[in-house]
């Protein structure tokens, strides 16, 4: 389904739960932690997503206390969901490290996704340049326009 569709099947887009959730993830209210943990449980992906994010905004704490629900989303259908999920978790270890290294290889999961999980790569306390190696010897993966084709090699150099 396109955006353009979207926009006008009633009830395709949840803009309202979207926006609460995303409002959520930035609120400092005692009880958002455990409603981003609850908002794990919507069908639709953009809230998860946000549900996620939430948690690694709110830090370490809330991303112990969210554990579960995150471990559960490095399964998720949507990869961006995964993909934060992913990050939160890396600040607690290396366990989801994995999930970031395999959604940064574009050639499997697409240009958009390895540029994300790249980007969240860059977070991750350690050193990351053994997967950027690894990743540098493998295809970019295909562009939809040639502005975006240096994108991931330029995320795969070495830091300085």
């Amino acid at each position: 389904t396109t955006p353009y569709d979207m926009a006008r099947q009633a009830g395709a887009y949840p803009l309202e739960r979207i926006l609460a959730t995303a409002n959520l993830s930035s609120s400092q209210s005692s009880d958002s932690i455990a409603r981003l943990v609850k908002s794990f449980e919507d069908p639709d992906s953009a809230v998860r997503h946000w549900a996620a994010l939430g948690l690694l905004i709110a830090g370490k704490p809330a991303v112990q206390v969210g554990r579960g629900s995150l471990v559960s989303a490095l399964a998720d259908p949507s990869p961006d969901v995964r993909i934060v999920a992913a990050e939160a978790l890396a600040t607690l270890g290396a366990l989801a490290v994995r999930v970031l290294a395999d959604h940064s290889d574009g050639s499997r999961h697409g240009i958009f996704t390895a540029i994300s999980a790249l980007n969240s790569l860059e977070h991750v306390e350690g050193d990351i340049e053994p997967i950027r190696a690894a990743l540098r010897a493998k295809p970019a993966g295909e562009a939809p326009h040639d502005r975006y084709g240096s994108y991931v090699g330029r995320l795969l150099k070495p830091n300085d």
